[in-house]
């Protein structure tokens, strides 16, 4: 059996993409509680579809629960 040549070694494969821990991302601007938000709703041709106007009840990195 031939080896590969060195100027494909990974013939076939995907190359390994580097992941950023999180706590090295920069900060997201966060909402407030009782704040207002819009929430859209875009079809496929970026288009708005739909929108709706939420009430947030808590913002954490985790999760934006909104009511």
């Amino acid at each position: 059996m031939r080896a590969r040549p060195a100027a494909y070694p990974a013939l076939g494969r995907r190359p390994r993409t580097k992941i950023r821990p999180r706590h090295l991302e920069e900060p997201v601007e966060s909402f407030k509680a009782g704040q207002t938000v819009v929430r859209r709703e875009v079809h496929r041709r970026g288009r708005v579809w739909s929108e709706r106007a939420l009430r947030v009840v808590a913002d954490t990195s985790e999760a934006l629960v909104a009511a």
